[in-house]
């Protein structure tokens, strides 16, 4: 695919870099809308690598957490659980002491994909739910560590 800017996108794009903020949660925010492209070329191609390899791991993580939940889902239909009885499992799950605790902890979410009939759908749940909790720096810490494998970024 290729796409052609015209002068009026590049002016825009100009725009927005002047506003153009460094914040972890804009850059998570940035990523997740699928507007890198957006930012032109005014943040420079250093920052642009940057930006590009942690959207990479960021969108890695946010898989990885999928395909847990996926497995736990799975388990439970094969072992032809209730939602009830897979809600409790959750609820058990989160009070544990391993490293899959702080994913478990989003018994709400885990809970939703339960209805999903694939990964995919999994995935897209995540990312719109890490999408909306970075909107402020305590929110993105709480989904960061519990959903994105604790990446993060500084420019």
């Amino acid at each position: 695919m290729y796409k052609l800017k015209t002068n009026w996108y590049i002016e825009r794009s100009k725009r927005q870099n002047a506003n153009f903020s460094h914040q972890e949660k804009d850059l998570f925010a940035l990523i997740l809308d699928g507007k890198l492209d957006d930012l032109g070329d005014a943040i420079g191609d250093h920052r642009r690598l940057t930006l590009e390899e942690f959207g990479k791991n960021l969108i890695d993580a946010i898989r990885k957490s999928a395909v847990k939940v996926d497995a736990w889902v799975a388990d439970a239909k094969a072992q032809s659980l209730s939602k009830k009885e897979f809600v409790a499992r959750m609820m058990k799950r989160s009070k544990e002491a391993d490293a899959d605790t702080i994913l478990a902890k989003h018994v709400s979410l885990v809970l939703s994909a339960f209805d999903l009939a694939d990964g995919v759908g999994s995935f897209k749940m995540l990312c719109a739910h890490v999408r909306t909790n970075c909107s402020t720096a305590t929110k993105l810490a709480q989904v960061r560590d519990s959903l994105c494998g604790g990446v993060s970024i500084k420019l």
